[in-house]
This record gives C-alpha cells, sequence and structure tokens, in this order.
C-alpha cells in the first residue's frame, strides 16, 4: 500500500492534469483488453486509514458496463499539454467499437500492484484495487478504489 504522504505529494499534478484535458483511467474489459478512457474527474484521501482514489463512471459508457465486476484500475497522469491528442481520442471514442489504446498508440506497461496497466510516459501513476462504487441518482457509478501504489517515475 502507498505511504499517504505520498499520496498527497502529488495531489497538485494531479488536479492540474485534471483541469487541463484529463488523465487516463485503464481498466480491463471482459474480453482481456485494456481499456483506457480519459477522466476529468477524481478524488483522493484518506478513508478508515487507507489511501483511498474514487473515479466517476457515465452510465451507458462501455467502461460503465463492466468497472462493477473489475477488480483494479490505475490512473496515469500525463505531463501537462502532454498527450492531449491521446487523451481526446480516449476520451471521445468508445472501447466497444475500437482498441483505443493502439488508435492512439499508447503504449500500455504493466502497473506495479495491480492487474490493470499504466500509460507508459506519464508522470504520475495512481494503482487502485477496487473496493466499491456507488450507483448515483442518475445511474452514473462513484467508483472507489484503495491506492495500492502512487509513484512519479524515475
Amino acid at each position: 500500500m502507498t505511504d499517504c504522504r505520498a499520496l498527497l505529494d502529488n495531489a497538485d499534478t494531479l488536479c492540474a492534469s485534471l483541469m487541463d484535458g484529463g488523465a487516463f483511467l485503464v481498466t480491463i474489459a471482459p474480453n482481456g483488453q485494456p481499456n483506457p478512457m480519459t477522466i476529468g474527474w477524481g478524488l483522493i484521501g484518506i478513508a478508515v486509514q487507507a489511501p483511498m482514489f474514487s473515479i466517476y463512471v457515465t452510465r451507458g459508457g462501455y467502461t460503465y458496463e463492466y468497472v462493477q465486476e473489475a477488480k483494479s484500475f490505475t490512473v496515469s497522469v500525463p505531463a501537462l499539454g502532454e498527450l492531449s491528442e491521446e487523451l481526446s481520442l480516449c476520451g471521445s471514442r468508445s472501447g466497444r467499437e475500437t482498441d483505443k489504446a493502439a488508435e492512439a498508440d499508447l503504449t500500455l506497461a504493466s502497473a506495479r500492484c495491480v492487474p490493470a496497466p499504466v500509460v507508459a510516459g506519464c508522470v504520475l501513476y495512481y494503482e487502485c484495487e477496487k473496493l466499491r462504487f456507488s450507483e448515483r441518482e442518475n445511474g452514473d457509478l462513484v467508483v472507489f478504489g484503495r491506492v495500492a501504489a502512487s509513484y512519479a517515475p524515475g
């Protein structure tokens, strides 16, 4: 499990990225294929003495169909202004019809602690073990994950 200080030390980088184009959420689809999706919403914090990361998944999307069964997810945070075309593609296409990682020419790498991969070339990574989800009144999901690792490469 990641150190809570490391989680908070990188909060500014995460927030700036989410406000400037997003970050990559990667889950593994039921067919075993990694599915990157762009997120612009996320919360980090401490709950029950454990570092947590919460994400929001819109009802009706491909990720929504299987994230409730997923065991893990990762969040890969690119440097500000980088990978903007890739973020745009992963935020506008469905993994149901296309292999977004291949189409965006993303390199996926093994995560350190969870089955879902990370997007190589980013400046910050969160690897999360999914704990539970909460359905909102409109049917969208808030997914809660325990942060197994949080790190900046290098």
